[in-house]
């Protein structure tokens, strides 16, 4: 530690952000305590054990305090305290991004500076996200804006396991969001107000390059060119770019170091080719690079490989000695001071971690397996970039398992071939761009044999992502897991021996294969009943049986929500085969089932009869298809069983859309699509009632709520219920609470939601 002081500076910094995100202090104590252990440090500065002791709860408190000032005690006028006005505000602001202009809408980033509600006047700080409903170029940075809407807080994540976009959004230090429907609700108040340096000189040269080249190349081409040169990905197809992801190739089309190594090469080769001196050409690299990091969107692997190149560059120029750890662990500190919540950001942690496997692990592998191999050819063009891509993937794995909950077991061999070649266009493109100044039909043959590497990338990304088993899903390991796995990597850095190192690599395989085959499987084994209502547009409901049997009922009504909510949800649960799948709702059935069925396995489909012809149309005999009328299943003491009217009880509304029963125990639940007769709660005694009632008047269930007070719980649909409801406090619906999770025992039940903390506990 006394040779690579900015790693435990580092890790101590981290553990006071990480503290703060569980932990709310007022800044004003924790800045007392800093100032107070500065004094102590002085007092005791002859005692070193006591001086190092100080200094680490010295840096871990500033990682706290400077959280705590960016992310919650903000300024009294900050845009995120007037996130929950009712009614419209008025903002004034500068356009401090340059335009996110997409095929449907443009997203505006908005630095505020007045906001205007019932006829009052505040001058304001903080950012928001203005979203215009509509593609629209008429916008540009730096201009003084004026409009006027609703402003709100995103919401947390409304499922488990979802996205959270606002704290996405906080990492990019933004605090609200506004929607517009066109760009005529804008009134643009005066033109170029931005930072001088960013208008004239970054986003002149940004435009540049992307209009270079969309002249030169068409299509995917240019779009994946431009992926890999600026990290720009809104134009690439959605079959490419799932190509990428397939593969485990995506980290190319995100800015790296290697972007930032390829852009001091190329201008170091031209200022050797004009005789310039050693010392002034390592100068003039230092604004390319500042340059660089800014037209790049300043990413968080960009701006860490700007940091870490300026560093080596430095220690170049002044001769000093140089520790890659040092170096790595300094501009994650530079960019944390800045903004302590880019810790939480993916982009962050793939980066950084990427980029500490290349530092740790491929020195080691180098010196233990290619220090006796004399081919250099085989050396260095196919042992060494593929244990490059192994040490990346490896540091980098935990971190896309929990994030994107996938693994690609070809990911190795295509990174082996698709890497080099990344390498080269994005070289022959940063060439292309210099010779562009001198000569265009000169910079043309570059793009041209741009354009067959390119061709390339994609036909040997097509293959890799048509071989079977590309792509396979995982569940997000816990942090348990996350722990172990990073620390038998870092326990095989310091075996000295061959044999040592591979019987750590044994051991981490073990680990990571029983994680996936045994843990996985024990963790969703459970003696308990859970049932999680995911919040959606329509009925979604997963049942978690004991002894790992897994049943959904219902789809939404939106197919886009089964690629958009339940697949990952599935996913980050680790589920790709469901036992059973109940369809009382038909809407759009071909189009749910389609997404559905394309990712996850499952045994039986329950199914009216209309919705038979069209399963058999799509998938044959691959699925069993069984009448829902002859639903009487059990999962694991778990009960399932359909309800349809009797001939004396005549058609009810519950005639296409029968009502569910579920049994397990002495627990009972009532499943409905709409109103059914009183009799059946009679009878059937639910200790829960659960109403999806997208598109009908919900005005009765006040009525039968009044008639029924022995009944514990009402959940609703999506839509938000339409009666007086003061009284009734054991109502949850999903569009205001999040997900609804009952978790069932013998003894008893609990009730959780999504967004909030309190529990309803029910005893037999």
């Amino acid at each position: 530690m006394k040779r690579r002081p900015a790693l435990l500076a580092l890790l101590a910094y981290i553990t006071g952000i990480l503290l703060g995100d569980y932990l709310n202090l007022s800044t004003l104590i924790l800045l007392f305590l800093i100032l107070y252990l500065l004094f102590l440090l002085f007092f005791f500065r002859q005692e070193k054990k006591i001086w190092f002791i100080l200094l680490t709860l010295l840096l871990i408190l500033t990682g706290f305090w400077r959280y705590e000032l960016k992310s919650r005690d903000l300024p009294i006028n900050h845009i995120s305290h007037f996130t929950r006005l009712y009614g419209k505000v008025e903002l004034k602001g500068i356009i401090s991004r340059d335009p996110d202009i997409r095929e449907d809408k443009t997203f505006l980033e908005i630095d505020t500076k007045e906001l205007s509600f019932n006829q009052k006047k505040i001058k304001t700080t903080g950012k928001i996200l203005l979203k215009i409903k509509q593609p629209t170029s008429l916008f540009n940075y730096g201009d003084l804006i004026q409009f006027k809407g609703y402003l709100y807080s995103p919401f947390p994540p409304k499922n488990p396991g979802a996205f959270d976009y606002r704290k996405y959004l906080s990492t990019r230090e933004i605090f609200g969001c506004l929607n517009l429907q066109s760009d005529s609700e804008v009134k643009i108040l005066e033109r170029g107000e931005g930072n001088y340096f960013i208008s004239k000189i970054i986003l002149p040269v940004k435009h540049y390059i992307l209009n270079f080249f969309k002249s030169n190349l068409t299509g995917s081409h240019q779009a994946i060119l431009s992926g890999f040169v600026l990290g720009e990905r809104r134009g690439i197809p959605q079959e490419v770019y799932k190509l990428f992801t397939d593969t485990g190739t995506l980290h190319l089309l995100a800015i790296s170091g290697s972007n930032v190594a390829i852009v001091v090469l190329v201008f170091w080769g031209a200022f050797k080719l004009l005789r310039m001196p050693y010392r002034v050409s390592l100068l003039l690299v230092f604004p390319l690079i500042i340059v660089f990091s800014f037209v790049t969107g300043n990413q968080p692997s960009v701006v860490r490989a700007s940091i870490m190149a300026s560093i080596f560059l430095i220690s170049l120029l002044v001769e000093r000695e140089r520790d890659l750890i040092n170096i790595w662990a300094l501009a994650a500190l530079v960019i944390l001071f800045a903004n302590p919540s880019s810790l939480f950001d993916v982009g962050f942690q793939l980066s950084f971690a990427a980029t500490l496997g290349l530092i740790l692990w491929v020195p080691k592998l180098e010196k233990l397996f290619l220090s006796k191999l004399k081919n250099r050819v085989f050396k260095y063009y196919i042992v060494l970039p593929f244990f490059v891509s192994l040490s990346a993937q490896l540091f980098t794995y935990p971190v896309t398992a929990y994030y994107f909950n996938k693994f690609s077991i070809y990911s190795l061999l295509a990174n082996l071939f698709i890497v080099p070649l990344t390498g080269l266009v994005v070289m022959v493109g940063a060439i292309s761009l210099l010779i562009s100044f001198l000569s265009l039909k000169l910079s043309i043959v570059f793009t041209s044999f741009n354009w067959l590497c390119l061709e390339l990338i994609l036909r040997t990304l097509s293959f890799f992502s048509s071989l079977p088993y590309a792509d396979l899903k995982v569940s997000s390991p816990s942090y348990l897991f996350i722990l172990a796995f990073y620390l038998s990597l870092f326990a095989a850095i310091f075996q000295k021996s061959l044999k040592g190192f591979l019987l750590i690599l044994s051991f981490l395989g073990f680990f990571w294969v029983g994680f996936l085959l045994i843990f996985n499987s024990l963790n969703n084994r459970s003696s308990e009943l859970k049932i999680t209502y995911l919040s959606a547009k329509g009925e979604a409901v997963l049942v978690e049986a004991p002894q790992s049997k897994k049943v959904l009922i219902n789809l939404s009504e939106d197919p886009q929500e089964v690629e958009g909510i339940i697949l990952p949800f599935l996913y980050k649960k680790g589920i790709n085969q469901l036992d059973g799948l109940i369809l009382t709702d038909e809407k759009r059935l071909e189009e749910k089932l389609s997404e559905l069925l394309r990712e996850i396995k499952v045994k039986e489909i329950w199914v009216v009869e209309e919705g038979s012809p069209v399963l058999k149309k799509l998938y044959g005999a691959k699925v069993e298809i069984r009448d829902l009328k002859e639903l009487n299943q059990v999962w694991s003491r778990v009960k399932v069983f359909s309800i349809y009217p009797d001939k004396k009880s005549g058609k009810g509304t519950f005639e296409h859309n029968p009502p569910l029963m579920l049994s397990y125990g002495k627990f009972r639940l009532l499943l409905a699509e709409g109103s059914f007769p009183d009799s059946l709660t009679i009878r059937l005694k639910p200790d829960i009632v659960s109403f999806n009632l997208q598109g009908e008047d919900s005005g009765w269930i006040g009525h039968y709520l009044n008639e029924k007070n022995d009944l514990k719980l009402i959940i609703s649909g999506y839509e938000r219920l339409n009666f007086f409801k003061a009284d009734l406090k054991e109502i949850f619906e999903t569009s205001k609470l999040g997900a609804v999770v009952i978790e069932v025992s013998e003894a008893k039940y609990q009730i959780n939601t999504a967004l909030r903390k309190e529990k309803l506990i029910g005893k037999f």
